[in-house]
């Protein structure tokens, strides 16, 4: 799996995975209302631009 995130890193994809985004956790363990959507949001305001 790291060689994959890197081989997408390597072509300029945002990837959020990690400390300083989305961590994984083991099927039904996780909290949904805990989900970090602003760092996806802030992610995807970094690389679109709105249209004039």
């Amino acid at each position: 799996m790291a060689r994959s995130i890197a081989d997408l890193r390597s072509q300029r994809v945002v990837i959020l995975d990690g400390p300083d985004g989305y961590e994984s956790h083991p099927p039904k363990q996780g909290n949904p209302q805990a989900c970090s959507w602003h760092l996806a949001l802030d992610a995807v305001g970094t690389i679109v631009s709105p249209s004039p």
